[in-house]
């Protein structure tokens, strides 16, 4: 009767015993399939996350001639004469008339505006109120680059033509440049 209940406990044990094992097994495959997954998705989320952050960032607006010379040198051909033509623009734009005086070639000035006045009273003449530019095309001759602008009025019907500018800038340098532009002489009277 002893030997048959050791017997009995062997089996019992085998049987804990294997169930134990396969209660791991379960475990095992369980984790890996189940929580790891999860582990993997919640760590690519937060990955994503800070490479996001990492990615943005902030931009500062180059202040010093040393840091507009260090951001122009970055921009392709194309991009840095918008940048100087935008740059005189928003100068009218923003009445800032003998800044933009001072870019102006000199024998362009002397030609055309003799005074600050006579500029003055051209450009006002000239640019609508409210106004939007499209670059339309940029030609360049050796360090003379030409830009062709239109000029779209607010304040006009859609169906009205824009106007159009020749801009004419010489780069000699990051940040070292001089402006002309075709005159019209409507816009004179």
């Amino acid at each position: 009767m002893k030997k048959k209940k050791i017997e009995l406990n062997q089996k019992y044990l085998i049987l804990i015993i294997i169930i134990i094992f396969l209660l791991i097994i379960n475990l095992v495959l369980f984790l890996k399939r189940v929580i790891a997954p999860k582990q993997q998705e919640e760590q690519a989320i937060t990955n994503s996350i800070n490479n996001n952050k990492n990615k943005t960032k902030e931009y500062k607006v180059p202040q010093t001639d040393e840091e507009i010379k260090a951001y122009l040198a970055t921009l392709k051909e194309g991009n840095r004469i918008e940048y100087y033509c935008g740059k005189f623009i928003k100068l009218i734009d923003e009445k800032e008339y003998e800044k933009a005086y001072k870019l102006l070639y000199s024998e362009f000035k002397q030609n055309y505006f003799p005074t600050i006045d006579d500029f003055i009273k051209y450009v006002e003449n000239f640019y609508p109120q409210s106004y939007a530019l499209e670059y339309d095309d940029i030609d360049r001759y050796n360090n003379i680059y030409v830009v062709r602008l239109k000029i779209l009025d607010y304040n006009s019907s859609p169906s009205d033509e824009p106007k159009v500018q020749r801009v004419v800038i010489r780069e000699n340098d990051y940040n070292d440049y001089v402006v002309s532009f075709q005159v019209v002489k409507e816009a004179e009277e």
